[in-house]
C-alpha cells in the first residue's frame, strides 16, 4: 500500500504567468491617497482584475445573504459562567458596515483619516474595520498589550480621528493621550454600560450611540457613496503596524487589491479546501491588528462566498478574551473549524495542555504501551507523507487512525478540519513532531506583513517539515546571494507580486530600503530552495545573525531549536554572542501562568515537573544536580553534533536559568510570538555579563 495525494502541486511556469516590471516604472507609493501601480500577467491567477474590499463584501452578501456569517457568545442574563450564542448573517453585516461607514462621516472622519480599532476580536472591531474602509478611511489596529505611548505613536502617525476600543481599560489609554491627538474628534466604546458617566463626555460615545449616528441612509450615504467611487483597487484600505522588534513600528500600507486577490489566490492554491458547498468554519482568536488575522477571520471568509458560487456557509466563531488563557478549547469544540491557523505559542500552550491531562490521568501500563505504539504509527506516516518522503503505509497506521486520530481530533473540536497551519514565527520541531504524532500535520506558511501575510504556503499534499512551502502561483522569489554572510545557496528573501504593499505610510526613506527598483521586496530573512520540490527553507534573519569577536557569522534561531527540541521542560532559549569571544544561551523554564493577570510565576508546570519531581519552582531547579545534568547534556549533544554545530565558534560554553518565561505583556514578545531580542539582552545584561567574566 501507499499513501495517494489528492492533488500534485505544479508551479505554473512561462512569462505569461508573472507581470512584468520595468524598470521605468516605480514599485511604491508612500501615501495612503496614492494608486500603486497593479502588474498584471497574461495568463493565471496573477492576471485577475483589480477589484476592491466593497465589490468582493457586496458579492459574498449577494451569494448568500441570509447564511449566518458570524457566531459569538455571551453571558446569560443574571448568569456568570452560563453563554448562549448570538448569530448575523451576511446581510445583517453588510448593513451594519454601511451604517457604521455613514457613523464615521458624522463623527468627522475625513477620506484617508484613520480609525484606530482597540479590543479583542469581537463583530464591533470588525464593523469598525470594514465600516470605516467604506466612509474612505484606513484602519489601524492596535494590540490589546500596547501601553498608552504605544498608542500615541500609531493614532498621531495614522493621523486618527475615531478610535474604537473595547473597554475601560483601553479607554483609559485613549483618556490619557487624546489631548496630544489633533485629529481625534471622538473615541466610541462597545463593551460598557451605557449608564456610565463617562458617556456624559460628548466626545466619547457608547457604540449603540455611534451606530445610531449612522441611522440617515440620505445625504450621509451619499457621501459614503462618492468617497467609495473616488477609490481605486491600488489604493489603501488598511495599516498594519510591525512588531517593533528592533525600533518603532512602520505602518504598512494594504492595498485592497493586496487583500482581495491575496484572498482570492490562497483560496485557489489550496485544492484541498473543498468548494463544493460544503459549510466552512474558522474561529476568530489571533489579534485582529495582526495581518494573517484579518485575512483568515475578514478576507478569506468573504472572499471564498464571493469567487465560489457553491461556498454559501463560511461562520466565524469568536473566541471569548480568555482564548490564550484556556477558553479556545469551548470555543473549537462549538465551532469545529475546517481551516487553523495558529502562531506557534498556540501549538505549544494546547500541546501542554494535552500531555498536562494525560499526567493527572495514568493509564495502565498496556494501555500506554498501545497508545505508544499508535502515535509512533503516526509519526512514521507523517514523515511517509511529506516531499521526499517513501510513501509507505506504517504497520498499526490504520488502527491509529480509527482509535486514536478519530478521537483526538473530535476531543479538540478539528475532527472537520481541512488544513492547519503555522507561521509568523519559527516552530520547532518538537512541535511539529508531537502534532504529527496524533495524526494532525501542522504545517508552515510564509510571509510578512509587507507581503500581506502569506508569500508562501505548504500545501497539505505538497509539504516538508522545516521548508515553509511553494509561492503563491504569479509570484516571484529570488534569493539575493551575499559571499561572507551567506552559505552556498543561501540568500536573502526577496519577493514580488500583487500582494506586496504599497509602501510605508509617509516613509520614503525605508520604503526605498525595503522594495528594490525590480519591485521586489527585501525581507531580512535568509533562505534557501530546496530546488527539488520548489519547498522555500528559512535559514536566518540577517538582523539576528550573531557576528562574533572572531568574525563569524551564527544565526541563533536553529541552535535554539536543537536545544528546546532535546528538551521539553526549556520553554524559551536565546543565544547570545554578538561580538563576543563565545556563545551563551540564556534559558527560560516552563512555568505557571497566572490566569487572570496572565504574568509568569515562579513554579514549575508541564514537563518541567518531570525533570526533578523534587524541584517544584525555578529556584528551586538552578541548584538540581538533575536540571545541571539535563540542561547541559542537551547543550553537549548540540556542540558534538557536526551537521548543526559546524565550528567552535558555534559552540555554546554557558548558560544561566532566568526567573521568568518570555511573554507578550511582559514585552519581550511581540503580539506575534517573535523575541525581542534587543529588550531581552538589555533587561538580562548582568546575568549575560557574569557568563564572560
Amino acid at each position: 500500500m501507499s499513501f495517494e495525494h489528492e492533488f500534485q502541486y505544479e508551479e505554473l511556469k512561462g512569462d505569461e504567468y508573472e507581470a512584468d516590471y520595468p524598470k521605468t516604472q516605480k514599485y511604491w507609493v508612500t501615501n495612503p491617497w496614492e494608486e500603486k501601480p497593479i502588474q498584471l500577467a497574461k495568463k493565471g491567477i496573477a492576471s485577475y482584475e483589480p477589484t476592491r474590499v466593497f465589490e468582493v463584501l457586496e458579492l459574498s452578501v449577494n451569494n448568500a445573504p441570509d447564511s449566518v456569517f458570524w457566531k459569538k457568545e455571551y453571558l446569560k442574563e443574571g448568569s456568570e459562567d452560563e453563554y448562549e450564542w448570538k448569530s448575523w448573517t451576511r446581510q445583517q453585516i453588510f448593513d451594519l458596515t454601511k451604517q457604521s461607514g455613514r457613523a464615521f462621516i458624522a463623527c468627522g472622519l475625513k477620506p484617508w483619516q484613520a480609525v484606530s480599532i482597540l479590543g479583542f476580536n469581537a463583530p464591533e472591531w470588525m464593523t469598525a474595520f470594514l465600516g470605516c474602509i467604506h466612509a474612505g478611511g484606513i484602519a489601524a489596529g492596535i494590540y490589546t498589550t500596547n501601553n498608552p505611548g504605544q498608542c500615541k505613536y500609531i493614532a498621531e502617525h495614522s493621523k486618527t480621528a475615531v478610535a474604537v476600543v473595547e473597554n475601560k481599560k483601553q479607554l483609559d489609554k485613549f483618556l490619557e493621550i487624546r489631548d496630544q491627538l489633533s485629529e481625534l474628534t471622538h473615541i466610541v466604546v462597545w463593551d460598557m454600560d451605557e449608564s456610565d458617566e463617562v458617556f456624559n463626555d460628548p466626545k466619547v460615545l457608547h457604540w449603540n450611540a455611534f451606530l445610531k449616528m449612522g441611522e440617515d441612509d440620505n445625504e450621509l450615504g451619499r457621501e459614503m457613496e462618492q468617497r467609495i467611487a473616488a477609490i481605486k483597487p491600488g489604493m489603501c484600505c488598511s495599516l498594519i503596524y510591525t512588531s517593533g522588534t528592533t525600533g518603532p513600528p512602520k505602518a504598512v500600507m494594504i492595498s485592497h487589491d493586496n487583500v482581495t486577490w491575496q484572498s482570492r489566490a490562497t483560496m485557489e492554491m489550496l485544492q484541498n479546501i473543498k468548494k463544493d458547498g460544503s459549510p466552512h468554519a474558522t474561529v476568530s482568536y489571533l489579534p485582529l491588528s495582526h495581518v494573517a488575522a484579518q485575512l483568515f477571520d475578514i478576507f478569506y471568509p468573504i472572499g471564498a462566498t464571493a469567487a465560489y458560487e457553491k461556498v454559501k456557509s463560511w461562520e466565524v466563531f469568536f473566541a471569548r478574551p480568555t482564548a490564550l488563557k484556556g477558553t479556545l478549547k469551548l470555543t473549537l469544540a462549538a465551532a469545529r473549524p475546517t481551516l487553523f491557523f495558529g502562531v506557534p505559542r498556540v501549538w505549544e500552550k494546547i500541546q501542554e495542555g494535552i500531555i498536562q491531562k494525560a499526567r493527572e490521568n495514568p493509564r495502565g501500563w498496556c494501555m500506554q504501551q498501545l497508545i505508544n505504539f499508535m502515535k509512533n504509527a503516526n509519526k512514521k506516516a507523517y514523515y511517509s507523507r511529506q516531499c521526499g518522503g517513501d510513501m509507505a503505509v506504517p504497520f498499526g497506521h490504520s488502527f491509529a487512525q480509527k482509535k486514536l486520530v478519530a478521537k483526538v481530533k473530535e476531543a479538540l473540536g478539528l475532527d472537520r478540519v481541512q488544513g492547519t497551519w503555522t507561521g509568523a514565527a519559527p516552530t520547532s520541531i518538537a512541535t511539529m513532531e508531537f502534532w504529527g504524532s496524533l495524526g494532525i500535520d501542522v504545517i508552515e506558511a510564509y510571509g510578512m506583513s509587507e507581503t500581506c501575510g502569506v508569500h508562501t504556503l505548504s500545501l497539505p499534499f505538497h509539504h516538508k517539515q522545516g521548508t515553509v512551502g511553494v509561492p503563491l502561483t504569479g509570484c516571484t522569489t529570488w534569493l539575493e546571494h551575499q559571499e561572507g554572510r551567506d552559505k552556498a545557496g543561501n540568500g536573502e528573501i526577496c519577493m514580488r507580486g500583487r500582494h506586496i504593499m504599497m509602501g510605508y505610510t509617509y516613509d520614503e526613506d525605508k520604503t526605498k530600503q525595503t522594495i528594490d527598483d525590480d519591485g521586489f521586496v527585501h525581507s531580512g530573512d535568509v533562505g534557501a530552495v530546496i530546488e527539488e520540490f520548489n519547498l522555500l527553507k528559512i535559514t536566518g534573519r540577517i538582523k539576528e545573525l550573531i557576528i562574533t569577536a572572531g568574525g563569524e557569522n551564527i544565526a541563533p534561531v536553529p541552535i535554539e531549536d536543537y536545544l528546546k527540541a532535546q528538551c521539553e521542560g526549556i520553554s524559551n532559549v536565546m543565544v547570545i554572542g554578538d561580538r563576543k569571544k563565545y556563545l551563551t544561551t540564556l534559558i527560560t523554564l516552563r512555568v505557571q501562568q497566572d490566569a487572570e493577570t496572565v504574568t509568569f510565576t515562579n513554579d514549575l508546570v508541564g514537563a518541567a515537573k518531570d525533570v526533578d519531581p523534587e524541584c517544584a519552582t525555578v529556584t528551586q531547579a538552578r541548584d538540581s544536580e538533575k536540571w545541571k545534568t539535563y540542561i547541559q547534556s542537551a547543550i553537549d549533544k548540540y556542540n558534538a553534533d557536526q551537521e548543526y554545530c559546524v565550528s567552535n565558534a558555534q559552540k555554546i560554553q554557558y548558560y544561566r536559568i532566568l526567573d521568568n518565561d518570555f511573554g507578550v505583556e511582559s514585552g519581550e514578545l511581540t503580539g506575534t510570538m517573535k523575541l525581542k531580542r534587543p529588550v531581552v539582552a538589555e533587561r538580562h545584561a548582568e546575568v549575560i555579563e557574569s557568563m564572560y567574566k
